[in-house]
Parts: structure tokens; sequence; C-alpha cells
């Protein structure tokens, strides 16, 4: 799990460099924990503008567990929708690895449930900042 404070970027060329120097790390994909702490991250103190619209990316393989075991759907579902509707944050996705779960990944993102699964698509994605999420 990765995140790193609004504040610490001023700048669109900054953040990006940060986001490339990302490193996937193998090992258990926590994905609730990480939909869990996404209230730390967007809140005033670390930066959140109330007055933008929050938007998460969400990398991951798409196999959320918790050590050994996978979390069932309906603990998926329920995380995404704390995250979505009570703290309106969208969530893009994007699946890494050859062993991607399509349906999880879909879950995991906010309507229309649109999922990146390469780096290409990555690249040649546009995240249009000013948007309102979809309801």
């Amino acid at each position: 799990m990765c995140f790193f404070s609004l504040c610490s970027y001023q700048n669109k060329k900054d953040l990006l460099e940060k986001i490339d120097a990302l490193r996937y790390t193998d090992g258990n994909t926590n994905t609730i924990a990480a939909l869990g702490n996404l209230s730390l991250i967007f809140n005033v103190q670390n930066g959140d503008r109330p007055e933008v619209n929050n938007t998460a990316i969400l990398i991951t393989d798409g196999k959320p567990r918790k050590g050994d075991n996978p979390y069932p759907m309906n603990d998926i579902r329920a995380a995404v929708k704390s995250v979505t509707d009570d703290w309106n944050i969208r969530l893009l996705t994007v699946g890494i690895t050859n062993s991607i779960d399509m349906e999880t990944l879909k879950e995991l993102s906010s309507p229309p449930h649109k999922v990146l699964y390469n780096a290409n698509q990555l690249h040649s994605y546009t995240i249009p900042c000013n948007a309102k999420p979809q309801p």
C-alpha cells in the first residue's frame, strides 16, 4: 500500500514523477485496508480542497485478500460503496500483472466500472478532473 500527502506535490510534473517511481511489490493485496485509508488522504489536513472532486487511482491485481484469505465480494462492494457514496471519492482502477481478476476490478471501480489493464491504456487515458462523479 502506498499513499502520500496531497500537500507533497505542488505541480503535475512532480506528482507524475512520484507516481512513475512507484514500484509493484509482490505480496498480499489488502485492498479493503487501502480503501479505508482514503479517508486519511482526502482530508483538509493533507491538502484536500473541498471544492474539487476527489479521485483515487487504485492500482491492483484485483484479488483483494487479508493474509491468505480472499475477501468476499460483499465486503468489497461495501468498502467501495463507503468510499464512493459516503466519502464521495471516485475510484479509477488499473489492473496489473498477467493474472488480473477483471470482474473484481470492475467492482472496485466507480460507475461506469471502466478498468484499465495495461500501461499503454494508462498513458493514453485522460482523467477528467473537473467532471462530477457519476451516480
